[in-house]
């Protein structure tokens, strides 16, 4: 229990830098949904993200921990990135936030993943997780 105590305000130090720069952010935990990979065919699989995210919607864009990726705002709630390489690495990720519901639905699509990582797979998914304000 001291473990997990530890790794949740260990966690937070290193968010709370980040999110003081935001109007509004929110934490996402449970992120459960379905994933299919070039490798396997593309057949859908339940599947999930293990650890929280922490998504920040600015007055210029927003940020994701654990993506370097830049995002364009749409509207209020939504956020979409696209990232890649000159060798054909091409990934688009969207996250919108319903609000009233507090669920963060994320989707993701990547094709070249092997320019970048050859033990990786091009992969399509789709999660929704739940989503709590995260309060500076």
């Amino acid at each position: 229990m001291k473990k997990a105590m530890l790794c949740i305000w260990a966690m937070f130090a290193v968010l709370l830098p980040m999110a003081s720069l935001a109007e509004d952010c929110w934490v996402v935990s449970n992120i459960q949904g379905y994933s299919a990979y070039a490798d396997q065919g593309y057949r859908f699989q339940k599947d999930g993200i293990q650890n929280n995210i922490l998504i920040c919607f600015t007055s210029d864009g927003g940020t994701v921990t654990g993506t370097d990726m830049r995002f364009v705002k749409f509207g209020k709630s939504t956020l979409v990135g696209y990232g890649g390489n000159d060798k054909g690495n091409e990934t688009l990720e969207v996250y919108q936030l319903d609000r009233q519901k507090r669920k963060l639905l994320y989707t993701k699509c990547r094709i070249g993943t092997k320019t970048v990582m050859p033990i990786l797979s091009d992969v399509v998914c789709s999660y929704v997780g739940d989503a709590t304000k995260f309060d500076k």
